[in-house]
This record gives C-alpha cells, sequence and structure tokens, in this order.
C-alpha cells in the first residue's frame, strides 16, 4: 500500500492499482497508517516543517472515488518501468573501471564535454539525441542502426545473425535521463552521468553481456537459455529475466546488490577467477566490502525512486545528498561548511528547484548558500554578510 501511495502522490498509479488503493481505505484503521506513511515520506523537516497529513489523506479518498475516476484515468501518465510486477535493485557505488576497447576510450567524451545525450556507434560515428525527436539513426554506410522515439532508443529484435559481435554506447550527461530498448527486448532507463555499452545484437548463445557506469534500472526480458549480465568494476550482477537497478558512479564509496522481487547472483570475477557468489532475498542489499560480501535489509523505495524523477533522502548525510543534487540538476556544489557533511536530512522531492531544496535544509541547519551560474557555495552562517559588508 506505501508503494502504492508513492505512486498516487507521483502521478504514476494504473487504473488497477487506483482501485486497489480505493478498495484499501474503506477500512477505517487504515486511515492512521495512512497517515503515518505520508508524514514519514513526505515530511520535508521533521522538526521544524510537517506536512499536513489529513488533507494528503483527503485528496487521495477524493481522488479514488468513483466521481473522480475518469479525471484521474486522462491525466495519469504512461506507466513507467516501476509498475511491472517483479524489480531488483543493484547499487554498486564505487569508482567504477568502464570497460572499453582502446579504440573506444581514443573516442570516448567526457560528461563535461556534451549536455546532451550521445550515442556513439559501431563504427565511431557519434549522434547527438535531441529528447524531442524522433527517426531512424544510420551509420556511416547509411544503413538503419536504431529508431529514436522521443526519449527512448528502440532496437529491432534480430531472429538470426551472423554479424560478429559489435557494441554502440549510450552517454547521458548529469541533469538527464535516457532509455532504451536493447535488440532482446531489455528495457533501460539511464540516470544521470550514466554510459552504457551494450551490443547491437546479441549474438553470443551463452550470454547477453552489458558493461555500464552510472545508474540504470533494468527490466530484462526472460531467455532462460541466455542469461543477463550487467558487469561494473566490482561487483557482477546475473539474471535470467527481471527488473533490477545498478548503479556505479566515481564517486560513490560503496558498492552494493538490493534485490526487490526475483532471485539475483553477485559475484566478483569471471569464469575460473570467480572469487566468491551469493543470492540474496526481496528486501536484502548485498554491500561489496573488504573483498567479500555483506547482507542487510534495506527500505527499497529509496533506492528506486530515482527512476520516476524522485529524490528521496532518508536520514542521508549531507555529503551522499551533495552528489545526487550535482547528477540531478547538473550543477557543482562547493561546500566550505564542512560541518554540513555529517548533518542528516529526510525529505522527498520531485520537481522543486535546487534553491528550494536548500531552503528546506536550511530550517533545520544553520548555513548561507550562494548561486553563481552553475554553481552553488556553501558556507557557514554570517559569512557571505561579512564579505558584503
Amino acid at each position: 500500500m506505501e508503494n502504492l501511495v508513492h505512486k498516487f502522490l507521483g502521478d504514476t498509479i494504473t487504473e488497477d492499482e487506483l482501485q486497489m488503493l480505493k478498495k484499501w481505505l474503506e477500512d477505517p484503521k487504515n486511515k492512521e497508517y495512512l497517515k503515518k506513511v505520508l508524514t514519514t515520506n513526505y515530511e520535508l523537516d521533521s522538526a521544524y516543517r510537517k506536512i499536513d497529513a489529513e488533507n494528503a489523506y483527503q485528496r487521495i479518498v477524493e481522488a479514488t472515488s468513483a466521481a473522480t475516476k475518469q479525471v484521474i484515468k486522462l491525466r495519469r501518465k504512461p506507466r513507467t518501468f516501476l509498475n511491472y510486477a517483479a524489480a531488483i535493485l543493484v547499487v554498486l557505488g564505487v569508482a567504477s573501471i568502464f570497460y572499453l576497447s582502446k579504440e573506444d576510450k581514443a573516442q570516448a567524451v567526457p560528461f563535461e564535454e556534451s549536455k546532451q545525450v550521445t550515442l556513439q556507434l559501431e563504427d565511431g560515428s557519434f549522434t547527438a539525441l535531441e529528447e524531442e525527436s524522433s527517426g531512424m539513426i544510420t551509420n556511416k554506410k547509411g544503413e538503419h542502426v536504431v529508431r529514436q522515439e522521443r526519449n527512448t532508443l528502440v532496437y529491432t529484435p534480430l531472429k538470426e545473425t551472423r554479424e560478429k559481435l559489435v557494441y554502440n554506447i549510450l552517454r547521458v550527461p548529469y541533469g538527464k535521463r535516457f532509455k532504451i530498448q536493447l535488440a532482446d527486448s531489455t528495457l533501460v532507463v539511464l540516470n544521470a552521468g550514466t554510459t552504457l555499452r551494450y551490443p547491437k545484437s546479441f549474438n553470443n548463445p551463452e550470454s547477453r553481456e552489458v558493461f555500464l557506469s552510472g545508474e540504470a534500472y533494468f527490466t530484462v526480458s526472460d531467455h532462460a537459455d541466455q542469461p543477463f549480465i550487467v558487469r561494473a568494476d566490482n561487483m557482477n550482477i546475473r539474471v535470467l529475466g527481471t527488473q533490477f537497478n545498478v548503479s556505479s558512479y566515481k564517486n560513490e564509496k560503496a558498492s552494493s546488490t538490493v534485490l526487490v522481487e526475483g532471485k539475483v547472483e553477485v559475484y566478483k570475477g569471471e569464469g575460473k577467477k570467480i572469487s566468491e557468489s551469493i543470492s540474496i532475498s526481496p528486501g536484502e542489499m548485498a554491500s561489496a566490502i573488504d573483498g567479500g560480501f555483506e547482507v542487510m535489509e534495506v527500505d527499497v523505495m529509496k533506492h528506486i525512486a530515482w527512476v520516476d524523477g524522485t529524490l528521496f533522502f532518508t536520514n542521508d548525510p549531507f555529503e551522499n545528498i551533495m552528489k545526487e543534487l550535482e547528477r540531478h540538476y547538473d550543477i557543482t556544489i562547493i561546500n566550505r561548511n564542512r560541518q554540513l557533511d555529517q548533518v542528516r536530512y529526510t525529505g522527498t522531492f520531485r520537481a522543486e528547484t535546487i534553491v528550494h531544496i536548500l531552503q528546506v535544509f536550511q530550517r533545520n541547519t544553520e548555513f548561507e548558500f550562494e548561486v553563481k551560474n552553475d554553481t552553488i557555495i556553501l558556507d557557514t552562517p554570517n559569512t557571505q554578510n561579512q564579505k558584503q559588508s
């Protein structure tokens, strides 16, 4: 039910889920539980600013009534990847060495040099992808490679091919997200600052392998005899058919895998050099620590909120929040107030500006900030005033 509340407030709930939520609300005992969920997940500042849970509750009750059912249906957004039944979340947050050939490395474009989503084809050609455009993308020979449908690339499944295994590379800069449907019908959502290297066609009969730097949410098509493998720097993920999220940013410190539903295997190395392999249960996170894995229970929703464009913080230290804000808004944050690093915040943000978020944080912690173009400077209290005087 908590997930359905998130979907309703995020405007991604389906009609069937809306009816399920309505039926659940018919029980008076669920009113207080709903208020608790709303207060816990949508309270921006636990000490100084509480949301009106009663009004939020009434909004959900009114929206699930028969009179407004058609209105909800008309304004509802298309189904997102969060609406699928099974889901696996993988978070790999250490510096990742992206798997590229020498030729790929020579032609790689740093994120700092491109503000657009770019596609690099097997012949080395680059295409800047406009998120509102649609049409076929061709290589240097004029051959059709992939179709773009606005913010999604769609590869055509090939029944049989004798072509050699060749790779395309999709790069998504900070401040953007993009989607891709691979040749095996696997769906992928790429988060800001992400690079995905993948075969144009999965010609290896033994496995389907992709290589990731950054963060992506996968919905893997089921091919029992051809397992899907995501490779990162110090953790590999092997599945047969399910959904999972992989995060492997260079400025993160920990590597972990979080399972929502289904089954996933995480391991290090490959072939005969595999050093350790474990499977985890739904709601558990496996973290790569000291050459092994540590398993613990986690709140999965926190780790998949980004797929719908939501920033979800739960008692997170500011030094971690700062990195996510930089990627999400494509900005640089200079923190001159190091005491902020370990201050913890809880909040859920969807359409707010970076300035608004920092102002919310200011209600709980004294600090000053200054915006200079794409850079935000954080200072100790009164530092800015002293400079101006």
